[in-house]
């Protein structure tokens, strides 16, 4: 818990008024995200060493040791008195607060079984927040969505009510101001980082996660093209993916497409995402055509690759060239699309109400709305084998997720009233026991 003390360190009662020392056992650090400013810090060398010193793997260390000296079992005593004053600049961790939280969320992993990690977590989403109201209000409702509401306390109800009230920035870029050609020299390698969902249940859905990575890590020269791969595992009890430079995470929300795939993209800092199907055979060279192709073309924002088993029979020849335009099974490849992380800054997080079908057509108006570019590229080949896990749901199910996003695809992009829309989804729910009790065939 956390108590004042007095300069003796004898303990006094909450209503004491007096501005003393604050100390905090572990429990109390954790439970408030306790972070001791890095600034103007000072740790007993012992603690430091007993704790193995810094992590320099962790951003945010002034964080990670204020928890793992509490956790040692020494306290933590902050002082009153302003000391110093933290410069604020540009370039300041606060100001991005993405990522800041992606940070102080690695740290708090480590106590994840403790009974105050659900708290720490809450005020890391509270503290992020506080500009995330104004500045992405889709990433905000999506933090806002992983706070029991057990955890809602007064700080993140005026969070809440600021999101609710308060207008977004409106901050309109051009192509040319956003998207920054990022280049690299010759001798030096491109990180690309990897996101793909995965779903476990079964031994054959995890040998077609495990083909799908084996064919990625061996597609690429390492010397050149840097891979870090997440993949997103919904089956908790599935173990870790043992392929070089892959990181598997288990989150902890119900499926959604779109919304595992921000977690991934969240995950890393690479100038390129890949957000990717787990049910793909990568050829190789794949990653190293599209990156060819951004560098020679800045004005390309996004990019897929050409499927050896689809796209010929649709009129796209294998190594015929690059082509322009937002066809979904077209230029568009929902099943892998790579992009400039910097086009988040104008399209924002993927939009979470898609959590599986209309996914890579909502990501295609999104690109043609903003004027965002998008091109197949015929050089770049990874197949597509199918959507094995989509099988494992009944035609009923595949049926009823179908129609819910094309509602919600209707609403967004086709103008449809709200009136509309609620007489299709209760149509929908009145048919869905027939459709289950196969009384009635999907068509």
């Amino acid at each position: 818990m956390a108590v004042r003390i007095d300069e003796h360190g004898t303990v006094l009662p909450k209503r004491d008024k007096k501005r003393l020392v604050r100390r905090y056992d572990f429990h109390a650090a954790l439970a408030m995200a306790l972070v001791v400013g890095g600034n103007i810090a000072v740790y007993r060398r012992d603690a430091m060493h007993s704790v193995g010193g810094y992590d320099p793997a962790i951003k945010v260390q002034d964080f990670q040791m204020t928890l793992k000296i509490a956790h040692a079992g020494f306290y933590v005593d902050v002082l009153p008195d302003v000391v110093t004053l933290y410069r604020k600049h540009p370039h300041s961790l606060s100001k991005q607060y993405k990522s800041e939280y992606d940070y102080g969320v690695q740290v708090i992993e480590a106590y994840r079984n403790h009974p105050a990690y659900p708290s720490a977590k809450a005020r890391l989403i509270t503290k992020a927040l506080r500009m995330a109201v104004t500045d992405d209000k889709a990433y905000a409702w999506q933090l806002l969505r992983q706070v029991p509401l057990r955890q809602w306390d007064r700080q993140l109800l005026k969070r809440v009510r600021h999101l609710l009230l308060k207008k977004g920035r409106v901050e309109e870029k051009s192509m040319c101001e956003t998207m920054v050609q990022v280049r690299a020299p010759s001798d030096q390698a491109v990180f690309l980082d990897v996101v793909i969902l995965s779903f476990a249940k079964d031994e054959a859905l995890r040998q077609v996660t495990e083909h799908c990575l084996d064919s990625l890590v061996a597609s690429e020269d390492p010397e050149r093209i840097r891979l870090r791969i997440w993949v997103l595992e919904s089956n908790a009890q599935a173990p870790v993916y043992k392929q070089p430079g892959v990181v598997t995470l288990y989150p902890e929300t119900p499926f959604n497409y779109h919304a595992y795939m921000n977690i991934g993209i969240r995950e890393g800092q690479a100038p390129f995402v890949a957000i990717c199907n787990n049910d793909l055979s990568f050829h190789p060279g794949w990653a190293s055509e599209l990156l060819r192709v951004f560098e020679q073309d800045p004005s390309v924002s996004s990019a897929s690759p050409a499927c050896s088993l689809h796209h010929p029979r649709n009129g796209f020849a294998l190594n015929s060239g690059v082509y322009p335009g937002y066809g979904v099974l077209k230029e568009i490849s929902g099943w892998c699309l790579v992009f400039r992380r910097s086009i988040l800054e104008v399209i924002g997080a993927l939009d979470e109400r898609f959590f599986f079908w209309y996914a890579d057509n909502d990501y295609a108006l999104t690109l043609q709305s903003k004027g965002l570019r998008h091109v197949l590229v015929t050089s770049s080949v990874v197949d597509h084998l199918d959507s094995r896990t989509l099988r494992t749901h009944t035609s009923a199910r595949q049926w009823l997720m179908t129609k819910r996003a094309k509602y919600t695809f209707e609403e967004k992009w086709l103008g449809r009233s709200k009136g509309y829309l609620m007489r299709k989804k209760l149509k929908l729910y009145l048919k869905f026991p027939l459709y289950y009790l196969g009384l009635k065939k999907v068509k």
